[in-house]
């Protein structure tokens, strides 16, 4: 592996690590979908809905403990699609899916995904960036650099923020 590979590699991990601690704008509502409600919903249907919610959460948690326990990954990833059956609009399920893309540089699947979390929330930094980082993976640093330049406007992060402008800077580079 060249240096710069593995510096490149190194900087990634650590800026996954930034981003997985970061609070997202869908924290407090955890992996639920935009929570837009019209008045037309009666009080006992949102309770439902919420309820509905907190079980698919759950579904998601116990996918990953399946995935990360060292068991069976596919019946955690099916899980986590039957969870998608259920929402189709389920941030953590769509997340996790793309981290696992990630994770088995399945990119095209990753990027499909994360794209699927920018038009249910297109103010997640965190999303622009795990696209960024997908792109990188394909080896498309023009869509890279544009998925990073967005995390950039968007992070609160300014550590995170002057991070990702390096790598920028490094892409535009090479």
């Amino acid at each position: 592996m060249k240096r710069s590979q593995l510096i490149a590699l190194i900087f990634s991990l650590i800026l996954v690590v930034i981003l997985l601690v970061l609070p997202t704008k869908e924290d407090g509502l955890k992996g639920s979908h935009d929570h837009a409600t019209s008045e037309e919903h009666s009080h006992d249907h949102d309770h439902d809905h919420d309820h509905e919610h907190l079980d698919l959460d759950k579904e998601v948690e116990e996918a990953l403990t399946i995935i990360n326990g060292g068991g069976a990954p596919m019946k955690g990833i099916q899980k986590l699609r039957d969870v998608l059956a259920a929402d189709s609009n389920h941030v953590g399920a769509i997340r996790q899916l793309g981290f696992l893309s990630m994770r088995t540089n399945q990119f095209e699947k990753a990027i499909k995904r994360f794209e699927r979390l920018l038009e249910i929330n297109p103010e997640e930094s965190q999303a622009y960036f795990l696209l960024g980082e997908a792109y990188e993976g394909l080896g498309d640093k023009k869509n890279a650099i544009k998925a990073f330049e967005s995390f950039v406007s968007l992070t609160k992060n300014e550590e995170a923020k002057k991070a990702v402008e390096t790598r920028i800077k490094e892409l535009s580079n090479n």
